[in-house]
């Protein structure tokens, strides 16, 4: 059975392949790295969930 950071790592390797199709493939990565730690960082165990609304 895959985890949820086992699928999000699979989703992040995909969009890293992905990269060279956009005009800027280093900010594209950069932009790619950012946004999976944080999705890590907030399904980290042990923390208090929030949902920002907005």
């Amino acid at each position: 059975m895959e985890t949820m950071i086992d699928r999000l790592d699979e989703m992040e390797e995909d969009l890293a392949a992905r990269a060279f199709l956009f005009d800027h493939p280093n900010t594209y990565l950069e932009a790619i790295r950012i946004a999976f730690g944080q999705i890590r960082y907030e399904l980290r165990p042990g923390k208090k969930r929030r949902v920002a609304l907005g």
